[in-house]
């Protein structure tokens, strides 16, 4: 199996790629499994006009690290481990803070439970302008604070918790 692209689901400048992976002319996703370790390849249907390929495609195999991607924007690309990409976007998450969707998956992707948790009100926010959590109980906002993409159409397996790394 080869990593050859990544795509991009939502089609903004900044959100968490997916890798496709190639075999015999047909495109799989990862399926991860304990420590994020690659358990399988699940068969996927994706536009190639909408993959961003990799010039450099790498091996990947049932056991070995899982890859994780994310878009900074459509020129700046950060491909690899899940420790190499917290590392890489650790420092950069208070560029996205304006997208309370993203920070929060981005919060939630760094392990950073205080900023997941806790969403700020900043001035000209969508909470600001709306009042959207000030006007529901705790439980509500909640729920909304932690709304994801759904990825379910080109990932069917569910996401694991790491090991404790």
């Amino acid at each position: 199996m080869k990593l050859i692209a990544l795509f991009n689901p939502l089609d903004t400048k900044a959100c968490f790629g997916i890798p496709i992976f190639e075999e015999n002319d047909c495109c799989y996703t990862q399926a991860l499994g304990n420590c994020d370790l690659i358990a399988g390849f699940d068969a996927c249907s994706v536009p190639k006009n909408r993959l961003t390929m990799l010039e450099a495609q790498r091996d990947a195999s049932i056991g070995a690290a899982g890859v994780f991607c994310f878009f900074v924007s459509s020129s700046e690309i950060i491909c690899g481990t899940k420790d190499e990409v917290r590392e890489a976007i650790a420092n950069r998450a208070s560029e996205f803070l304006s997208r309370p969707f993203l920070a929060y998956e981005i919060a939630d992707f760094l392990n950073d439970t205080k900023a997941r948790d806790e969403p700020k009100v900043r001035s000209g926010s969508f909470q600001d302008r709306t009042g959207a959590f000030a006007r529901r109980p705790p439980k509500a906002q909640r729920n909304i604070t932690r709304h994801k993409a759904d990825r379910a159409v080109f990932c069917a397996s569910p996401q694991v918790k790491s090991c404790g790394k």
